[in-house]
């Protein structure tokens, strides 16, 4: 039976928190969140009646308060990185290589999510978020990481209208994903140093 905190893939230690590394976790977030959007945009699109059930399932988040942004930007992802890339990631590690373990809590995140496109979204997150965990072994960035997306999720719209022409959210989310890879490859390369 593996233990996350003997692996060398995942280690659950204490190990000194980088400031660098924290902006870099910000400026992940507002990526995937400006990328996963223009896709989000571009799906929904296309499936009208599922963007109606969606949009009216999200109002509730559209209401902007102190409380809200409490919420979803720090309550919500403390407590979702805890329980999914902490406990249910840490368990299935134990039985299953990482990757069969990261599918499984990336799973279990959509269906917590309780629609098909939060769902699909926060599969494909969850996924990333895994991954992000496993390179850089403290659970402390993916808590950032998940804020940061969430608060870019909150207010998305005011940054990027939903009038933006699309040539330009097109150049603007292909910048975004230029910017993620450029990240995680460096994260790849840290990841073999350290």
């Amino acid at each position: 039976m593996k233990d996350l905190r003997n692996d060398a893939n995942i280690n659950t230690e204490r190990r000194r928190v980088e400031i660098k590394l924290i902006l870099i976790m910000i400026l992940l977030g507002f990526l995937v969140q400006i990328a996963a959007s223009f896709v989000l945009t571009l799906v929904l699109g296309m499936m009208p009646k599922v963007a109606a059930d969606y949009m009216s399932g999200l109002e509730s988040l559209l209401q902007i308060t102190p409380a809200m942004i409490l919420r979803v930007c720090v309550i919500f992802p403390v407590l979702e990185e805890i329980f999914f890339r902490g406990i249910v990631i840490g368990i299935m590690y134990r039985f299953a290589p990482f990757a069969v373990a990261n599918v499984c809590q990336a799973l279990v995140f959509a269906i917590y999510h309780g629609n098909i496109v939060q769902g699909v979204y926060a599969f494909l997150l969850g996924l990333f978020i895994g991954y992000v965990l496993k390179l850089t072994k403290n659970i402390v960035y993916v808590f950032v990481l998940h804020m940061s997306i969430n608060l870019l999720g909150m207010f998305i719209d005011t940054i990027i209208p939903m009038d933006t022409p699309m040539l330009l959210k097109s150049l603007i989310a292909a910048a975004s994903i230029a910017g993620i890879v450029v990240i995680v490859n460096r994260l790849i390369r840290r990841d073999k140093v350290c």
